[in-house]
């Protein structure tokens, strides 16, 4: 069990890092684009 919630854990956590990851530069990029356009 604990093996397992550390598991769950980690993947709750890297994707919530990656939601945030991906978040943000896509803000970013969609601002540029909206810049260049």
């Amino acid at each position: 069990m604990n093996k397992w919630q550390l598991h769950e854990a980690k993947n709750k956590l890297s994707n919530i890092v990656d939601t945030a990851m991906q978040g943000t530069p896509q803000c970013i990029i969609q601002k540029g684009e909206k810049k260049q356009l």
